[in-house]
């Protein structure tokens, strides 16, 4: 369940010629025009982590099928390898990024306060209450002796307060970091310390 209603959340793999990443595709329309191993434009799509981190499709996200081509990397075996442990956070910090529903730009939070506010990137102005919103997790874990910084991931933070049927965390960040502090979760983690997924234990 998002701020705009119930999504259908999906995670694929896409490559090409420089890399392979990671993409949440939070459409079902879209997903119905994918095939694994076929070969596409994918345009509009948002960075979420820049160092082999991940993609996420947009309401603005187009898709349009290209004639395959040669030289695709591929490095899904290392992408798709997570450990599942169970962890008690340390630390957490917990912000809510807005953005420009036209260029994507995160905003500052002085740019939002208004009911109108016009993006400094792009130069449209929108309706405060139109922007899409995103829950930001940062946290640190004592993990194999070690302390880790763990990025959770949007798809695990939807996930999460959906199984806990706790949707109003998302508007009291205070009150989620305390719960992410005071339970024990289990969770999925990448190579890079991205959290893909975590359930209270």
């Amino acid at each position: 369940m998002t701020k705009f209603g119930p999504r259908s959340i999906t995670t694929a793999i896409v490559a090409d010629a420089s890399q392979t990443m990671k993409l949440v595709i939070w459409s079902h329309e879209l997903l119905e025009q994918l095939r694994e191993g076929g070969f596409y434009c994918i345009s509009f799509l948002r960075v979420k982590m820049f160092e082999k981190g991940q993609l996420n499709t947009t309401p603005q996200t187009k898709v349009i099928p290209i004639p395959p081509f040669e030289d695709v990397k591929s490095d899904i075996e290392e992408i798709c390898h997570e450990q599942v442990i169970n962890v008690q956070l340390q630390s957490v910090q917990v912000l809510k990024k807005i953005s420009c529903p036209i260029c994507f730009k995160i905003l500052d939070s002085n740019e939002y306060q208004q009911p109108l506010v016009r993006c400094s990137s792009c130069n449209f102005k929108v309706l405060t209450t139109s922007l899409p919103t995103q829950i930001s997790v940062v946290a640190y874990a004592q993990i194999d002796g070690q302390q880790k910084k763990l990025q959770v991931s949007t798809e695990a933070v939807e996930t999460l307060v959906t199984a806990e049927s706790k949707p109003e965390l998302k508007d009291d960040l205070d009150a989620f970091e305390d719960f992410l502090i005071l339970n024990k979760f289990e969770i999925h983690l990448s190579t890079e310390n991205i959290v893909t997924k975590m359930r209270k234990c």
